[in-house]
Formats: C-alpha cells, sequence, structure tokens
C-alpha cells in the first residue's frame, strides 16, 4: 500500500486517500516509511528495530522514539 500510495499524479493521489477516509473505520495495517502517511491515517502505531517490535497507542509517540533510533 505504500508505494501504492506514494507514486502517481496528484489525482491518483487523492483517489487514494479518499479510500483510506472511506475505510477509517475499518482495521488496517498500513506499513511505511512516510511519516506523514502514517500519522494522518492511523490511531496506533509500531514499529520493528533489530527483530523486535515496539508499539505506542499514541502515533506521535512512536514517531519520535523512530525518529530517535
Amino acid at each position: 500500500m505504500d508505494e501504492v500510495i506514494s507514486v502517481g499524479d496528484i489525482r491518483f493521489n487523492r483517489k487514494c486517500e479518499e479510500e483510506l477516509r472511506r475505510r477509517e473505520n475499518k482495521a488496517m495495517v498500513l506499513v511505511s516509511h512516510h511519516l506523514d502517511i502514517i500519522r494522518n491515517n492511523c490511531d496506533h502505531a509500531a514499529f520493528l528495530q533489530h527483530g523486535k517490535l515496539h508499539f505506542f497507542d499514541s502515533v506521535d509517540e512512536a514517531i519520535s522514539a523512530y525518529e530517535q533510533m
């Protein structure tokens, strides 16, 4: 999904964003290195470091910890 959202023209990106909003009340796993995509579409976040999963209830906390790695 990350690669699909990251490519294409502005019109295609808008269609992708609309589709994500349409699914906002459903569970979904989104994997991305694009922090804005995670910040704008997730309620919780996690990242892998040396095979260990670090889970955060707050997306902002997860991003802060990820950036400090």
